[in-house]
């Protein structure tokens, strides 16, 4: 199995405890019982999340542990905007607080509330109302 196929295969699984897949002999592969018996030919049941496992084994991701690590490996490679990176502290020079203000005032226009306006800067709300606060002391 490569890393594609796998990702095909499981992007869209469900792995709750009472999630199986069901395998007749012939290695043809079912999502319902019904099914799998209705093929006439033995049945094997196996969790679903078993069989990721196993199928993790076969490209080379034996433990926890080594999932983990490629998954910090790939968020390095690939960082998500939205992930906030704990121990880093991102620190706004005062042309970047006053750009933010700036931009801020024009979203408020559009009724955009000052939350969901941060958020989707990355940056803290509290934050974000200080150095509003600060500005409108300021004048």
């Amino acid at each position: 199995m490569t890393i594609q196929e796998f990702i095909k295969e499981y992007e869209e699984a469900d792995f709750k405890d009472s999630s199986f897949i069901y395998f007749d002999s012939k290695g043809n592969k079912y999502d319902k019982v019904e099914k799998a018996y209705a093929s006439r030919l033995e049945v094997t049941i196996k969790k679903s999340i078993d069989l990721a496992k196993e199928d993790l084994k076969s490209i080379g991701i034996n433990s926890k542990k080594e999932a983990d690590t490629l998954n910090k490996i790939l968020s390095k490679i690939f960082p998500d905007k939205d992930t906030k990176k704990t121990g880093e502290r991102k620190v706004y020079s005062s042309e970047d607080k006053e750009k933010f203000i700036k931009e801020w005032k024009e979203a408020e226009k559009k009724e955009v509330s000052i939350s969901k306006f941060a958020k989707e800067k990355g940056i803290n709300y509290q934050t974000f109302q200080s150095w509003i606060k600060k500005q409108e002391g300021g004048k």
